[in-house]
């Protein structure tokens, strides 16, 4: 295997040491203070002020963002429901700036939980070198990148992390009730959900329709019928707004060139012509189809729920760590003299997605609606994706650098 115990460790070293000029480099992004986490302080602040009905009027959001945070003639809609609103009503207490170090602060606890409930399942990685889980999470860039945003997508990342381990356990309405939380980013969760249906998985499905139906009743409780109505015309606005021209796309802060899905891809090489919604929509049902014949994965289902998801940035790709990992450990755990061009793909695809290098480029050129590519390749190439059941595999027993039992 090319990825033996020194070699690993130098990898990993690398990426880590990438990740960090990351976090020191983006220092001049989050002083200007125009980051994702001025919406969610600024809805914060409007529940805990009693302003809850105006949460989703852009104007009102324009208006408190520049007063609370800092003077902008734009501002960051804040798209996600309204309960995910209610983490940041204490935090709405502080100023912006120990909001953010908080935010931070939680975000890398969230990190090394997400670690501790997925290293059972890298035993592979971890029969390496016991770091190479830890490093791998932590070195990620789309992480990063979230870390210094205030994003929710490493929450999220624990979400779908629990859920996983949840079905390989057999608690599955316990995986359903916990998959409901994704609907802080519902274009990631109802594919996912849908998946889920498709391949009759009565319980986690049931689990998923109770919390969705909780959390859609606290929604309307915390912002009001009328309120919740007007998100989902905000909703409607948003998404007109990803076809409009450039100008209004950047006043949004709704870019197509930037996210690395399906929509992103063939709406940026096709220059938002009209067939582009055709070539969206056919490929978008197409990877579903062939995603439901496959055998239930949660991994798989996250995969193609972010490709054909309608709305995806960057640092919506932490939720890769799941797939990316299991993926990575079942390589080191098989490796194969026979190299068919699938595993080429494979292994080309998870390579691309891991080298902190390549992605830095890739957000300097802006071009990042080219990772869709990886992501598909990898979705469709891999011959291996863990299904919902079954405990984690144990550590191999030999000297894992040289001796690791190719699969059969």
């Amino acid at each position: 295997m090319f990825f033996t115990q020194k070699r690993l460790k130098l990898y990993l070293i690398a990426l880590l040491a990438l990740q960090l000029c990351t976090l020191v480099t983006g220092i001049p992004i989050i002083t200007r203070r125009y980051i994702d986490l001025r919406a969610f302080y600024t809805a914060g602040h409007m529940l805990r002020t009693g302003q809850a009905d105006d949460l989703y009027i852009y104007p009102t959001e324009q208006h408190f963002q520049s007063t609370l945070v800092s003077p902008d003639p734009r501002a960051l809609p804040f798209m996600p429901p309204p309960f995910a609103a209610l983490p940041f009503v204490p935090l709405s207490l502080l100023s912006f700036w120990p909001a953010w170090f908080i935010v931070a602060a939680v975000n890398i606890l969230l990190l090394l939980a997400c670690i501790a409930l997925l290293k059972p399942f890298l035993t592979a990685l971890s029969a390496r070198w016991k770091l190479a889980p830890a490093l791998l999470v932590l070195s990620f860039l789309p992480a990063a990148i979230a870390l210094l945003m205030g994003q929710l997508s490493i929450l999220l990342l624990l979400v779908y992390s629990a859920c996983f381990v949840c079905l390989r356990r057999g608690r599955n309405l316990t995986a359903g009730l916990i998959l409901a939380l994704a609907l802080i980013k519902f274009q990631i969760a109802l594919p996912v959900a849908l998946l889920f249906l498709l391949w009759r998985q009565w319980r986690v499905l049931a689990g998923f329709l109770a919390g969705s139906a909780f959390l859609t009743a606290l929604s309307i409780y915390i912002v009001s019928p009328a309120a919740f109505l007007a998100y989902l015309h905000s909703l409607y606005s948003m998404t007109t707004t990803i076809t409009a021209d450039r100008a209004t796309q950047l006043h949004f802060a709704i870019l197509p060139h930037q996210m690395p899905n399906l929509y992103g891809l063939l709406f940026t090489l096709t220059r938002g012509a009209a067939l582009s919604h055709i070539l969206i929509l056919a490929a978008s049902i197409a990877l579903f189809a062939w995603t439901t014949l496959q055998r239930p994965s949660l991994p798989l289902a996250l995969c193609t729920a972010m490709l054909v998801s309608y709305h995806l940035f960057f640092y919506d790709l932490t939720l890769l760590l799941l797939p990316l990992a299991l993926l990575a450990d079942h390589l080191l755990r098989n490796p194969t003299s026979t190299h068919n061009y699938r595993l080429l793909i494979t292994q080309i695809s998870l390579a691309t997605l891991l080298i902190s290098a390549l992605l830095r480029f890739l957000i300097a050129a802006d071009t990042t609606f080219l990772l869709a590519l990886p992501i598909l390749a990898l979705t469709l190439a891999s011959t291996w994706w863990p299904t919902l059941h079954g405990a984690p595999q144990p550590a191999p027993l030999a000297d894992p650098a040289l001796h690791l039992t190719p699969a059969a």
